[in-house]
């Protein structure tokens, strides 16, 4: 829930950024789509990984930060590419 709320400010703040300087309504809902996406899957990435490391008898201080940081890294270009190359035609 609090991803999602983080993403849902962090978003809209982007999205209205984006209109005041570009004034590009469709590259703001892109932008922000992508961030609220993002911050809310990083969230649930960031509580079972090392969940899931603890399951497996390692310590999840230690393993976590990589795998988390590459799992976002990866799933957040993801999803901006995948956003933006559905609403590529309308900017």
């Amino acid at each position: 829930i609090v991803g999602t709320i983080m993403g849902i400010i962090s978003g809209t703040v982007l999205l209205i950024t984006v209109l005041v300087l570009y004034q590009n309504m469709v590259l703001g809902l892109i932008l922000g789509t992508t961030l609220l996406i993002t911050l809310s899957i990083s969230t649930v990435v960031g509580a079972f990984i090392p969940f899931l490391i603890n399951k497996m008898k390692f310590d999840p201080a230690i393993a976590s930060g990589p795998f988390i940081t590459t799992i976002n890294d990866i799933l957040g270009l993801y999803i901006y590419f995948t956003i933006a190359s559905l609403f590529l035609h309308l900017i």
